[in-house]
């Protein structure tokens, strides 16, 4: 019982509204306890100025205290409070009680409750003296009555939680009941689907897996029945020609002895067809990699998708160069491509620069991982953390490829989230066990769960080592080239946008995550957090720069473009969706951007000059509405949307500030690299030998920067083909008057013959 499901949530939900209820509870009581002293202090100052008011008008008429008493009795009364009045010289000369009448003031009391003065001089002095049971009895009945309401809340939450709990857990109960009854053998299976939640698509996916079971089942039951025939062929062949041999029917000829190898071969085939066919189905089948005609890949691919898309009057047509090339990056020699590392310092000058690189452990051997994607599915942490390239959007496993494409197409270990590597342990096998039994893999032996982990018995070709180390590797150039890309500018530097406070308030480069075929919702745009299409979206430019008060006062020129894209896609995707996009100025200078510009405008956009003020929420709506001023029309709008996106700008890459001065490249004020010249000399720097391209030298798009690098890849060719480099050689000088250790230098060069 204390280990049900059923029991832990059910003492959870009420921990939960327990320490809520006790929460509100105290937190009421101390509101209302701290209002209503408050409250009553306000009372007592108030009652406190009229008292000196009174006395003070009562001394102006009289000139003394003379008579005084019975009115200060009086008052007390009142009040309820004890009232002395102290003289100017600190005799009592009234009191409430008439206990201290003509004594001097007690020096144990407090500082008096207020002075009286007459003509400058003080001339008397009040003291109060508070004795309220009924305030404190007030409060303690408030905090009583609270106590109750706290209580009786808490047994309602309690019976609700007691049917919430059923009504959430009986479909999980209906599911774990059928699960058991699949196991035993029962594919027939399936439970019903009663509500669209979490348990629902729980619901549906039991159902999908029974029918995936029971279809596999099926073709399992189907393929036995085929190899059984395929097999019995052969067989039955090997098997008649033998028994003819035995009985003499037939001669041994090798006409005969030919048929029975003929047959044997079949069988061996068909074995070895089992075999991959077994190895396939555990994970377990080797990839070979092979050069292939990149073009006739792509040629039986359309011809296999070809009569999909003529019956759906769809047209394809291939248009690839005639001398399409292979990726360089990863097959060419001259190519040293270093993943996970960073240049930790640069030494030298030009022809013959000495650069140090950090090359952090991948934990995994990049020249025998096929991606097979094993080593993920059985993780035991699988879908657990962020996934840095969809920005979070989607999960991952400590083992994990760091984006589809990546080069090397191989896999990486995260080591501040694998167990293996933060514990030195995962599940029953320790990092001492692990690498004894890759070193078992290796020499042939077998190795078990115990020994190592999941992924390191998942993995065909034993490429995952996790006592890899960090490795500092030195690196001779002639030339270097800085190609450090670009961040995006945190979209939380506008706070008027709310950005990570409303959900429905994205930033550009998610948006283009959840349009993406590849992304967290296979390119279906919805609403964050409501799972459904938008039915207005607003798209807001220059979030971040062109802004003094953030720090990025440049144009990152790109951002009119991309939501230019982007707002045409919504509306490819959504037809239905009113768009609207707010803009500051549009900067469409490129080849082809100023008619693309207008055809998104032809297709029913909207385009409003002034950016947003400020966006907020009207309570109890999902809604948010964008305010701001329509600087063509002169007037304020508010425009309510489902989703909003930001434009948001771009920025140096992060430590490539640090990368610059180690190069002692100079940098703009905006943290860009200095150009030697803007126009004569664009892709070189003021250090001989040392270029810059892309968005390292300043905000680019792709065919800037493209254009660019092949500009930086050309100018250092240019000085490696020389074969020899002129420097300029550097001389030391010394002041004899300054240097405190001229005579000692010299004499020792002296000893040496220098």
């Amino acid at each position: 019982m204390f280990h049900s499901l059923r029991f832990r949530v059910l003492v959870s939900l009420i921990l939960v509204v327990m320490v809520a209820v006790g929460t509100v509870a105290f937190l009421a009581s101390r509101a209302t306890t701290g209002e209503f002293r408050r409250y009553v202090e306000r009372g007592w100052m108030m009652r406190h100025r009229r008292l000196e008011m009174f006395l003070a008008g009562y001394y102006s008429r009289s000139r003394s205290w003379f008579g005084v008493q019975p009115l200060v009795e009086q008052i007390g009364q009142i009040t309820g409070e004890r009232i002395v009045l102290a003289d100017g010289e600190g005799q009592i000369v009234a009191d409430s009680e008439k206990g201290l009448v003509g004594q001097p003031v007690p020096q144990d009391w407090a500082e008096p409750t207020a002075l009286i003065v007459h003509r400058g001089a003080p001339v008397g002095a009040i003291y109060v003296q508070s004795a309220d049971p009924q305030r404190e009895a007030f409060l303690a009945s408030v905090n009583r009555a609270l106590l109750l309401a706290a209580v009786i809340a808490g047994l309602v939450a309690v019976l609700l939680t007691l049917g919430f709990s059923r009504r959430i857990l009986g479909p999980v109960e209906a599911l774990t009941a059928a699960a058991r009854r699949m196991e035993k053998g029962d594919l027939s299976q399936r439970v019903e689907v009663r509500s669209k939640d979490e348990i629902g698509e729980l619901a549906r996916a039991f159902n999908a897996m029974a029918d995936g079971l029971a279809r596999l089942e099926e073709l399992r039951r189907n393929m036995v029945t085929d190899v059984a025939h395929e097999l019995r062929t052969p067989l039955s062949n090997i098997r008649g020609y033998l028994e003819a041999l035995r009985d003499g029917v037939v001669e041994p000829k090798r006409e005969v002895l030919d048929s029975l190898y003929e047959e044997a071969m079949l069988l061996n085939r068909l074995v070895d067809d089992l075999q991959e066919l077994a190895l396939a189905e555990a994970g377990q089948l080797r990839l070979e990699r092979r050069p292939v005609a990149l073009a006739d890949v792509v040629d039986r691919a359309v011809e296999a998708a070809r009569p999909r898309a003529e019956a759906k009057g769809i047209a394809l047509r291939i248009d690839l160069p005639e001398d399409l090339p292979l990726v360089d990056v990863g097959v060419n020699p001259n190519i040293n491509l270093m993943s996970c590392s960073e240049v930790i310092g640069v030494e030298g000058s030009v022809g013959n620069f000495k650069v140090k690189v950090l090359k952090h452990a991948k934990y995994v051997d990049e020249a025998l991982c096929t991606g097979c994607m094993m080593c993920e599915e059985v993780c035991r942490l699988k879908n657990r953390f962020p996934n840095e390239f969809d920005l979070g959007l989607m999960k991952r496993a400590p083992i994990f490829r760091p984006f589809p494409f990546a080069i090397p197409a191989a896999y990486t270990i995260d080591a501040k989230s694998c167990l293996m590597l933060t514990k030195g342990k995962c599940g029953k096998a320790t990092l001492e066990s692990t690498i004894e039994a890759v070193k078992k893999r290796e020499r042939g032996e077998e190795i078990t769960k115990d020994e190592a982990p999941p992924c390191v018995i998942a993995c065909g070709p034993n490429c995952i080592h996790h006592d890899m180390k960090d490795e500092e590797v030195e690196l001779n150039v002639g030339g270097i080239i800085v190609a450090t890309g670009f961040d995006v500018i945190d979209p939380t530097v506008s706070a008027e946008y709310k950005y990570g406070v409303y959900p429905n308030v994205i930033h550009g480069l998610e948006f283009e995550r959840y349009s993406s075929a590849s992304g967290p919702t296979f390119g279906k745009i919805i609403v964050p957090g409501v799972d459904k299409e938008p039915k207005d979206a607003v798209f807001l430019s220059c979030v971040g720069s062109r802004n003094k008060q953030t720090g990025y006062e440049y144009c990152s020129r790109v951002c009119c473009m991309y939501l230019a894209k982007q707002a045409h896609l919504l509306q490819e995707k959504v037809p239905d969706c009113n768009i609207t996009v707010c803009y500051q100025d549009v900067r469409a200078f490129g080849k082809g951007f100023e008619e693309f510009y207008d055809r998104v405008k032809g297709e029913g956009l909207s385009y409003r000059r002034g950016l947003a003020s400020e966006i907020y929420k009207n309570p109890g709506s999902d809604r948010v509405i964008v305010r701001g001023e329509d600087t063509m029309l002169g007037e304020p709008y508010e425009i309510e949307a489902d989703l909003v996106v930001l434009g948001i700008g771009l920025k140096p890459s992060e430590g490539s500030e640090k990368l610059l001065e180690m190069l002692g490249v100079s940098q703009t004020g905006d943290n860009f690299a200095k150009e030697a010249h803007p126009k004569l000399r664009p892709v070189d720097t003021d250090v001989e030998g040392v270029f810059v391209t892309g968005c390292a030298q300043g905000p680019k798009d792709i065919p800037d920067s493209v254009a660019q690098g092949k500009g930086a890849a050309a100018a250092v060719l240019s000085l490696l083909a020389r074969g020899k480099a002129k420097i300029r050689p550097s001389v030391t000088e010394m002041e004899e008057e300054m240097c405190i250790g001229y005579k000692s230098l010299r004499e020792m060069a002296g000893k040496i013959g220098a």
